[in-house]
Formats: C-alpha cells, sequence, structure tokens
C-alpha cells in the first residue's frame, strides 16, 4: 500500500502540468477551480511556468490535495528547471510545501522525472521532517517495479509508531507500541520489490540511548547503543542474513540482568523463510558475549512451533556463566548463591519427541558462599538423552564437601537412555576413615515430577573423625549400616530401614528418616531415633558434665529439623531398667542437673553435702517435649512441688535432684547447657 501510494503521488504531480507548447512568451498561467483524476482530488489549482536564461520555471499552488484517505492542504510546488515534452516531465532543484494533520507543516527539496512512454519515474525527497528527525527518500518506478532508498537521521521510536499507526491504521502495530519503545533510530533501507511485492531488503540500522518496557515490567531495556543488518532477498522462498551488535546499556529479560557495556554482545544468522509453509529454518547462528559465552547453533520452526534446536557451545569459563546466566534461575535453590570456576562445553539437540545433551566439564570447581557444599576438580563428560540409545557419563573428582563432611576422590559412571540414569558399576565415596558404598542408583526424569532411589552400605566411620570434623565434643564408638533402599520423590528423600550407630558402648537406631527439600534454601527432616544401653560415664566424660556411672535408655520420638535446627520432638532420657549395675554421681553432675532443671546452682557447696565428692541414686531421667520454641519439662516421677531428675537410693550417701521449672523457652534451655558446659563446677569449701 505505501508503495502503491507513492506512485499515486508522483501521478498526481504530474497531472499538475498539462501539455502546451510555449513560443515567444514568457509566462503562462493556468487556474482550475477543482481537478479530479481517479483517487486524486485538487482544488483551487494555480500553475505558472516562466522562462528564463535557465530554462523553463514552473510554480503551482493548490488548497487542497486528495489522494486516496490522504489530504494536503496549502500546497506549493517550485521547480527552477523544469522540462516538459510529449509523456516526459522533469523537475529538478525543486520545493514543494504543505500541512498535513499527521506530518504536520512540511517543507523540502524535490526532485522528479516522469517518462509515461517508457513508464519510468523517479522522485527524490530530502528531507522529509518526520519522528523528530529527518527522512530522506529516493524512489524509482519502471513499469511495475519499484526501488527506493530510505535515509533517517534520528528518529524517535515512540513518534515513529505512532505516525505508523496513523498513517497505515491496517497494519498491526499496537504489539509494537506495547512495548514503549524509545530512543533514536538512523541508518540506511534499501527496498525493491514489483507492484505490492518486497522482493529484497538492505537495512543498516543504528540506535542511541535506545529502551522499551512491556506491561509487567518483566523486559526492559534502558540506554542501549544497537546497530542491526538485514539482507533480504525473495525468489519463492525468503532468504536473509542478519547481524545485530549490542554494545552499551542494560536488560533486564526475566529473571537474567545483562550489562552491554561489561559484556557486549553480538549475534549474526542465515535464515529461510517459506511463505506457503510458514516455515523457518535458522542456520549458521552465531553468537558471542564477549568474556562469557560463544556458541553456534541452528533452529527450525513450522507454524510458529518449535521443531528442531541445534546449539553447540564452545570451551566458556563457567564463573562467567554463571554469573549472568545460571544464578538467575537458582533463586530458592541450594545453588543460589555460589562461586564457580573451571570451563563448560557442550552441544544440545533438540526436537519435540527426542531431546540429546553433551556437556563437557573441565576442572570445575563450585562451592555454596554459606559453606553447605563444595565441589573440587570435577572433570569428565555428562550426558542426557530422552532416546533409546544409549550414552555415557563419565565424572571424577577431587573432592566433595556436604558442610563439614569431605567425601573423597573418586569417579562416577553410568549410561544414560530414554530420561533415566543408571550406574554401570558401584559408587564408592571415601568419607573420613569409613565410607559410603552405592549401589543400584537409578535417577528418572519425569515431567511430573523426577524421582530416584539406590541401596548402600556405610562402611564403618569412627564417631571420633566424624564428632571432630563436625565440631561436636569428641565421641567413641562407630557409625555403620546397610542401608536397603534411599528413595526421592517429590522433593523427599525417605530412607527405608534404619542406620545403626555404636557410640558410648551403647546403640543408637535412627528410623523413619525423611529429608524434605534437601537442595533447596530450607531443608526439612524428620526421624524417630532409639538409644539403647548408652555408657553414662563416657557420655559425661566426654561433655565434661561432671561424672554420672550406669547405663542410660532414651528415645527422640517425632524429631523435626528446619535448616537444620529442631524445631519439635519428645526426647526422654531414663536410667536402663535392664543394668542394675553401679550406680554414682558427682556433685558437678548433680549441681549441673539442678541448673537444667530450673533450680540453684552451688547449693552443695553452701551445705554438709559439701564433703561427698559423689552420691549412689536409684534411678535419673529427664524429658523435653519440644513445640513452638517452648520445652515442656518433666522427669522420671512426680513430686508435690516439681519432678524427680535423679532420686536417690542405694548405699548412703545418697542425694535426690528436683527440677521446678515445667516450661522452658528453647533458647534459654540452649543457654543453660551452654552454661553447664562453661562452668567449672561447684566450689567446696
Amino acid at each position: 500500500m505505501l508503495f502503491r501510494n507513492s506512485q499515486l503521488i508522483v501521478t498526481a504531480l504530474f497531472l499538475l502540468l498539462v501539455s502546451f507548447s510555449v513560443a515567444a512568451i514568457e509566462s503562462a498561467r493556468l487556474q482550475f477551480g477543482s481537478l479530479q483524476y481517479a483517487d486524486i482530488d485538487l482544488s483551487q489549482l494555480d500553475i505558472t511556468f516562466s522562462l528564463d536564461k535557465n530554462g523553463l520555471a514552473m510554480q503551482a499552488t493548490a488548497d487542497k490535495f486528495v489522494l486516496a484517505n490522504h489530504q494536503l492542504t496549502n500546497l506549493s510546488l517550485q521547480c527552477q528547471q523544469f522540462k516538459i515534452a510529449t509523456k516526459f516531465w522533469q523537475c529538478r532543484q525543486g520545493q514543494l510545501a504543505f500541512t498535513h494533520k499527521t506530518l504536520g507543516q512540511q517543507q523540502f527539496k524535490l526532485s522528479f522525472t516522469a517518462n509515461t512512454d517508457t513508464k519510468d519515474y523517479q522522485l527524490e525527497i530530502d528531507p522529509l521532517m518526520i519522528a523528530n528527525g529527518q527522512l530522506q527518500v529516493s524512489l524509482q518506478l519502471n513499469d511495475n517495479k519499484w526501488q527506493t532508498t530510505l535515509k533517517s537521521q534520528h528518529l524517535d521510536a515512540s513518534e515513529l509508531i505512532v505516525l505508523l499507526m496513523q498513517l497505515l491504521p491496517d497494519r498491526n502495530f499496537s504489539a509494537i507500541k506495547d512495548w514503549q519503545p524509545q530512543g533514536a533510530i538512523s541508518g540506511t533501507a534499501d527496498l525493491s520489490g514489483r507492484g505490492a511485492q518486497l522482493n529484497a531488503a538492505d537495512i543498516q540500522l543504528t540506535s542511541a540511548d535506545f529502551g522499551f518496557s512491556d506491561e509487567s515490567g518483566n523486559h526492559v531495556g534502558e540506554t542501549l547503543d544497537m546497530a542491526l543488518a538485514v539482507n533480504a532477498a525473495y525468489q519463492h522462498d525468503w532468504q536473509l542474513q542478519a547481524t545485530v551488535a549490542v554494545n552499551n546499556g542494560q536488560s533486564y529479560w526475566a529473571p537474567v540482568f545483562l550489562d552491554f557495556q561489561q559484556t557486549p554482545v553480538q549475534l549474526s544468522l542465515k535464515a529461510l523463510f517459506q511463505p506457503e509453509s510458514q516455515r523457518w529454518q535458522l542456520k549458521d547462528i552465531k553468537f558471542q558475549q564477549q568474556g562469557v559465552l560463544s556458541a553456534t547453533g541452528a533452529v527450525q520452526l513450522d507454524q510458529k512451533q518449535l521443531q528442531k534446536i541445534e546449539v553447540v557451545i564452545q570451551p566458556s569459563p563457567l564463573s562467567a556463566i554463571y554469573q549472568w546466566w545460571l544464578q538467575p534461575f537458582a533463586a530458592g535453590t541450594a545453588v543460589a548463591k555460589a562461586t564457580a570456576s573451571g570451563q563448560i562445553a557442550g552441544k544440545l539437540d533438540w526436537q519435540p519427541d527426542q531431546l540429546q545433551l553433551d556437556v563437557d566439564l573441565q576442572q570445575l570447581t563450585i562451592s555454596d558462599n554459606a559453606g553447605r557444599f563444595a565441589i573440587d576438580g570435577l572433570d569428565g563428560q555428562f550426558a542426557w538423552t530422552s532416546g533409546q540409545t544409549k550414552m555415557p557419563v563419565n565424572l571424577r573428582w577431587q573432592q566433595i564437601n556436604f558442610g563439614a563432611l569431605p567425601i573423597g576422590a573418586s569417579s562416577l559412571q553410568a549410561d544414560v537412555a530414554n530420561n533415566q540414569l543408571a550406574l554401570t558399576q558401584e559408587l564408592d565415596l571415601p568419607l573420613l576413615d569409613g565410607g559410603l558404598q552405592i549401589s543400584d542408583f537409578n535417577y528418572q526424569y519425569a515431567a511430573a515430577g523426577s524421582h530416584w532411589q539406590f541401596e548402600g552400605l556405610l562402611k564403618p566411620l569412627s564417631m571420633q573423625a566424624l564428632t571432630n570434623a563436625l565440631g561436636w565434643p569428641e565421641m567413641d564408638g562407630k557409625l555403620s549400616g546397610v542401608i536397603p533402599r534411599v528413595s526421592y520423590q517429590d522433593q523427599q528423600i525417605d530412607i527405608d530401614g534404619a542406620l545403626q550407630v555404636k557410640v558410648f558402648d551403647g546403640t543408637a537406631i535412627i528410623k523413619d528418616l525423611q529429608l524434605q527439600s534437601p537442595f533447596g534454601s530450607l531443608p526439612q527432616l524428620r526421624a524417630n531415633i532409639d538409644i539403647q544401653q548408652i555408657d553414662l560415664e563416657q557420655l559425661t566424660r566426654t561433655f565434661d558434665f561432671g561424672k554420672i556411672s550406669g547405663r542410660l535408655d532414651g528415645s527422640i520420638s517425632d524429631l523435626r529439623l528446619s535448616d537444620w535446627q529442631p524445631v519439635q520432638f519428645d526426647a526422654r532420657f531414663a536410667t536402663s531398667e535392664n543394668n542394675p549395675g553401679k550406680r554414682r554421681i558427682s556433685q558437678r553432675a548433680v549441681d549441673n542437673l539442678s541448673q537444667i532443671g530450673g533450680g540453684a546452682s552451688g547449693l552443695m557447696s553452701r551445705s554438709f553435702l559439701r564433703f561427698f565428692e559423689d552420691f549412689s541414686y536409684n534411678k535419673l531421667g529427664i524429658r523435653c517435649q519440644l513445640n513452638n520454641e517452648v520445652c515442656h519439662m518433666s522427669g522420671i516421677e512426680e513430686d508435690e512441688q516439681g519432678y524427680y531428675i535423679v532420686k536417690g537410693g542405694g548405699l548412703p550417701p545418697w542425694i535426690n535432684v528436683i527440677g521446678y521449672t515445667r516450661r522452658v523457652d528453647w533458647p534459654d534451655l540452649l543457654t543453660r547447657l551452654q552454661a553447664v558446659k562453661n562452668s567449672d563446677g561447684p566450689i567446696i569449701e
């Protein structure tokens, strides 16, 4: 429509002239009250021809000029060098002025040539003032063929969209306007075609301080300096080449934020578009983000639906890829704040019914800034496929840390097929002086939720090494056990069977272990623990609590940890009923138990009991039910004013320890335990 209107405008300008012969006169004037032809309507047309030493000159004015739905008023055309002959008109060094309701007042240089015999037409406009900038137009028509060159300088993007919406209401520019484009656009466009068909385009555009924003604010660009080059040709199908470079400014494309001043971006591609089938084939795609990522690829779309994607990533620094591309998607996960190094490369082939991924890892180091995990020296090849053909996975590492627990150097061998990964050999993970052996590991990806499972064996691990690594008081014994089955589904880890811990010459059995959101920012753990025949003398010596002899049984039911902090449990500990061995308790232990139960400390140092180093007891025990940060406390028996923590018995001297506090804030109880740990014990005078 735009090019047909341009042709009609040129034709209308030619109709301002009439064929006549001028002989021996210096000027001639023609006046028309109204002149109509096809879609052209002229009113108050006044044309003057004059001769001077330079030849024929022409001046024309009109009150109104209407072409189709466009109207010009106060029209004025001057041609200093005008030629007229049969079926030939030419205006050189002309000027045209008019007023248009959208374009406003215009005045620009104009040149045109028309040969109706050969159907050749030429038009040049310099400059048209639009969108707060300038536009030069050069148009050539030959029969039904046309060619035009447009040169723009500093066109305001927002004003240009508004202008196009007014001039071409049948085109959909509202979608572009919704992105609120701003900034200045300059460049050239060489276009050619036949009739209403565009056949070739060579476009070179630059923008300064360009910006955009959609209504949601999730896609924003500010102060962008961009350069765009497009070369396209049509012959049954469209073939084009395009390059875009962004060297300055910032953009947010939720959740990714890019600073193009730090990391300039350049994208180039070749494309084939088949209008009949609505098929796009993008090939030779090259993406370069300076200092971050270099990739090539190809894309195919049918009816606007993705049919194929191929991407090859050249060896690139993981630190930069993580910063700009991975970390934004990791919010709320365990890798949301991490440090990464090493190099990564890979290849992706995607089709609607099949995915194939190959990744090459070189000396990767990844560590959580919160100290929850770390991977050092990760090398090898990782693969994934939804197809039936198996692909190998071969990974090796120097060390992996989960919190303070180090897993030594090892390797993983597996096969991948049908969205499933399975070990091809047992995975042996060295852990301190023991280890974890994993067998029958199987991971299955599903859109509704992935799951995995394995069986394992915990090789004997010394509690001394474990407690030292965790910064706990040193304990004796071994941690070992068979792990019948560990499974993960719906963000929850379940362990079938029980883990058995040999500690303080007794046994702790961990049952019903569940771990929810283990890789999230707020992991949740649930378990039940049974404790049998703990040697109290070893236990109290380890924690420097004061000496207590005898055996202890107990349980921790409904244990729940949130972000590894206890928020709920029911803990009971009491003297073993089936172990009648010697039972003695020291003054310091009595004093410390009194503090925990809410009694006064140091009472024995102010009574005759200070003369005894220890006492016999019949039984001892304590219970804490934690809920909503409050510990509901009780002992082995009730007393009129409180509850028994220690009840005396056996040979004298013996002593009772009574607790008086029923409700204790959990932080306060932790403070009491810390005070016990740091106490030097009662002072005996």
